[in-house]
């Protein structure tokens, strides 16, 4: 339904966008998932849940164990090299010792299990980031004339363009665009989108990228 005062035919405009693009809602919601984990796991020191990471654990164990062996062997030594009592203390050290070396090698191995699957983690997601992407612009090229550019068509997003537009908070679709800039929770902030954009292509790409802004831009809290 129209309001009065706002732009029906803008109005009337948006929806035929809406409902075309609305088609795609799947795919514009699997581009915002792959842009959040392209970012997340692009980030240094990122982490992928694994099995397998108890190697600080058993170096601390080993730490504990080799700091009382030291401690006792040390007060045992008077007592001679054959003591049973030293031989123990002696034992507990180099248990310690033990310990300390096998939790290293764990956690080597361990972080270099996160970085093998977090680098697969990334390769999926930024192929599938430029598949949907190509999939989503040509889908908009066939569409003809929009009211929006490109990034500007998840149906989310159009939603609210349409909602400024019928409140009367803006005039046309430019105004309702800039509105919602200023609006966002992160105005100084590239969006998701550009940013994954980078990530997936391994170099900034200029000011006409074809990257989609993503839902999260705008309209979450």
């Amino acid at each position: 339904m129209f309001s009065p005062g706002c732009d029906n035919d803008t109005i009337a405009k948006l929806d035929q966008m809406i409902g075309y693009f609305d088609k795609k809602q799947k795919q514009y919601d699997e581009y915002d998932e792959c842009c959040e984990k392209i970012i997340r796991y692009s980030k240094p020191g990122a982490r992928v849940a694994t099995a397998g990471g108890t190697g600080n654990a058993m170096m601390i164990v080993g730490i504990v164990f080799f700091f009382i062996g030291c401690v006792f062997s040390g007060l045992f030594s008077s007592c001679g090299y054959k003591n049973i009592i030293f031989q123990f203390w002696v034992l507990v050290l180099l248990f310690g010792l033990v310990m300390i070396m096998a939790g290293s090698i764990k956690k080597s191995h361990y972080r270099r299990n996160q970085e093998k699957k977090k680098n697969a983690i990334l390769a999926e997601n930024k192929n599938r980031f430029v598949s949907l992407e190509n999939e989503l612009l040509q889908y908009y090229r066939e569409y003809g004339s929009c009211l929006t550019a490109s990034a500007y068509t998840n149906p989310k997003i159009l939603r609210y363009l349409r909602k400024l537009i019928e409140l009367g908070r803006a005039d046309n679709t430019k105004e309702a665009i800039n509105l919602m800039h200023q609006e966002s929770h992160n105005p100084e902030m590239e969006s998701r989108a550009i940013t994954a954009a980078r990530e997936a292509s391994g170099m900034a790409r200029d000011r006409d990228t074809v990257a989609f802004y993503t839902a999260a831009d705008f309209l979450l809290d």
